[in-house]
């Protein structure tokens, strides 16, 4: 009923429903909510665009580590295809662990510097090392670890099958293992860690705490390698 039609019943006297007043009311939304409703938006958008411009290796970081750390122990209490259970993996002292790939060992090679680990979560050599890889790591204050996940596809192949040998580097032509552990400084491989005797158990079942701080040791001499200033002071 339009509104015209209204005013004539008003005139003789006939009373207009209440449902009917109700429902062009409601039509009518408050200007006041709009803008509160927008304005959140804003905000919430803002807020987030400033957090990625402004800090975005914070969060990426944060979702590497969590990754890293689920990737390798959410394999505790599960077998493998042979029905050997995995090797138990308790990550504590968890340092900045970021996903690269080849291209970026690459980059590396050509004269930057960085601790670079060749790895598989289902490796017990690689589930026996990384717990104590990054407890030495945080020890002495190393600014991040760059991790490789090795798929099976790519173990005992040569270096230079997956990354262009742009360097001189002795290790490029060498099969890949995993773990394999490279300390690269100025572009060169100045110290490795290929394969570990973390364990002379055959399951990796068992680790003393006198080779677990032996291997410790070893690998702290040789993160301090590339340690700066800057990372640990």
């Amino acid at each position: 009923m339009t509104r015209k039609e209204d005013l004539l019943k008003k005139k003789k006297g006939e009373v207009i429903p209440d449902a009917k007043i109700e429902s062009i009311s409601a039509k009518k939304k408050p200007p006041l909510l709009v803008m509160i409703i927008i304005f959140v938006i804003l905000f919430i958008f803002i807020v987030g665009a400033f957090t990625n411009l402004f800090f975005p290796s914070t969060s990426t970081q944060t979702e590497d580590n969590s990754k890293f750390i689920q990737e390798y122990e959410n394999l505790n209490d599960k077998q493998d295809e042979e029905g050997n259970p995995y090797f138990e993996v308790s990550i504590e002292n968890s340092v900045k662990v970021e996903y690269a790939s080849y291209d970026q060992l690459e980059e590396l090679l050509a004269g930057e510097t960085g601790v670079v680990l060749l790895g598989m979560a289902t490796s017990s050599p690689c589930r026996s090392l990384v717990p104590i890889l990054l407890d030495a790591a945080w020890e002495i204050g190393l600014d991040r670890i760059y991790y490789i996940p090795v798929s099976e596809q790519e173990l005992a192949l040569h270096y230079s099958e997956v990354i262009q040998p742009s360097t001189d580097q002795e290790f490029i032509d060498n099969q890949i293992f995993v773990p394999t552990l490279l300390i690269i400084k100025d572009g060169e491989v100045v110290d490795t860690l290929i394969g570990t005797s973390v364990t002379d158990s055959p399951s990796f079942s068992v680790i003393s705490d006198e080779d677990r701080q032996e291997v410790k040791e070893a690998l702290i001499e040789k993160l301090s390698l590339v340690i700066t200033c800057s990372d640990a002071c």
